[in-house]
This record gives structure tokens, sequence and C-alpha cells, in this order.
């Protein structure tokens, strides 16, 4: 912990400040903040959110490779939508109307289902269906290409593409809730948007991953750390246990010949 806060006072990403404790309780104590340049200096300033509750959850932390870990970071920077929230917030205003969404789809009912019994569409979950792919109409504005990726994070095109497996890898949910029979979605770190051949698109957080916890029994426990990372990358922990077999292995002495 102490290398890795120095590096980061080196690189001038942490400030440190060093003062004496109170009476009779003896020694120094030492402070730590993030630095003052990684928060927008107003609020015309870009700037991406990406909340304590991911790191303190484990949900960052239990990504497999640090590349994932730096990649997961450079596309919450990347993203044009910094606060889902106040985006949407700010269409109502702009748009004063209701429904809103009558100004951006040709054909609202064909994310409805028919419902023969009465007659009528049920539009129960409308609202929440087009603000996910409205959203995703302004991302798909902004697609950044392998080539493009590998330029802003610093890493190979190869290993922002194997960050990019891991990333887009189903780990949360799948389970079924308690006292009920609806089951937690299943979905992955980061979404992607829909990929033409040939074609870049775009990859942003899944914000529902910042709510998610994990049992700090687990994460504080190195073997039990490793098997859960086991079980949400199964095919990744086995690309790299045949790897580490192939290396083990010695080649063959030739045969002797007369």
């Amino acid at each position: 912990m102490s290398q890795a806060f120095n590096r980061l006072v080196t690189l001038g990403l942490m400030q440190t400040r060093r003062e004496p404790r109170e009476k009779y309780l003896g020694g120094y104590l030492t402070w730590y903040r993030l630095s003052a340049s990684f928060y927008p200096a107003d609020r015309d300033d870009p700037y991406a959110e990406i909340p304590s509750s991911l790191f303190y959850g484990g949900a960052w932390g239990l990504l497999p490779t640090s590349a994932a870990r730096h990649l997961y970071v450079v596309l919450a920077c990347l993203d044009p939508i910094g606060n889902e929230k106040a985006y949407l917030d700010s269409i109502l205003e702009d748009t004063q109307a209701e429904p809103w969404w009558d100004l951006y789809f040709e054909n609202p009912l064909r994310y409805l289902e028919y419902d023969e019994s009465n007659g009528r569409y049920d539009s129960k979950d409308l609202e929440p269906k087009l603000r996910i792919d409205y959203l995703a109409g302004h991302r798909a504005r902004y697609p950044a290409s392998l080539a493009e990726l590998s330029d802003y994070s610093g890493m190979t095109r190869a290993t922002v593409s194997s960050a990019l497996q891991v990333l887009t890898t189903p780990i949360f949910g799948g389970h079924q809730r308690q006292d009920s029979t609806k089951r937690y979605p299943h979905f992955a770190p980061v979404i992607k948007g829909h990929a033409a051949a040939r074609m870049p698109t775009w990859h942003v957080p899944d914000r529902r991953a910042n709510d998610w916890t994990f049992n700090l029994d687990w994460l504080n426990d190195p073997e039990k750390f490793e098997r859960l990372r086991k079980d949400r990358w199964p095919t990744l922990f086995r690309r790299r246990g045949q790897k580490a077999r192939g290396r083990g292995r010695r080649p063959r002495p030739a045969a002797n010949r007369p």
C-alpha cells in the first residue's frame, strides 16, 4: 500500500499532509487525497462520474487484469453522457412536452406488447425502454475503433481487444431475489453498442454496476477472491491454464538414428 501511495504522490496524482496527533496520543497522522487536477475547475469543464461505490463494493477490483481495470476508466472518460439522469432531465426541460418520446421516435408502439384481452398496448414499461434506446442512439454518434481506444489508453490493439472481452462478459446478477420469483438481470461491467461488420462501435460502463457490492469475506480472502474471479471468467482462466501448461512442456529429444 505504501509503495502505491508513494508512486501516486510522485506522479502528482495524490497529495499528502502530515501533522502531529492530538495531545497525549503522540506520533503523527498522515492525510491523503487525490490531486485537485482530477476534478473540473468549473461547471463547463468535461468530466466523467466514477462513483466511489464501484471501488469500495469490489466491482472494479474484481476485474481480473490491470488492462481491463485501466480500460474501464478510459471508457468512462470517453462516454459522451457523463450523467444519464441529468442528461435525460435536460431533454425533458428542452421539449416541455408530454410524452417527450413523441418528438424522437417515429413509432413508439413498436416497443410495446399488444394485449389481445383488452385490445390495448401495455405502456407500463414504455418510458424505461425508450430512455435506454435514446441514450444508445446518442452514444452511437461517438464510436471508437480499436485503434482509437489503443491511442487513448496507451495499450496495444491486442491488449485492448482482450480487455474488452473481459469487460463485456456478464458477471453481475443472474440469480433469484430473496422472497421473490423475479431474478436479478444478468449484465456485464460495460455495455457494447450495435456492431456492424468492419465498423467501430461504442462501449460505456453499465451504471447498474455502481450499486453492486460483493461480500467482504470473499474480497479479503485471496483464495476466495481468486475463486470468485474464476467463477466469473471461466474461459479466461481456462486459457491461462493452457498457456501455463504449454510453457512447462519440454521438447522431446530427437531419436538417435544409426
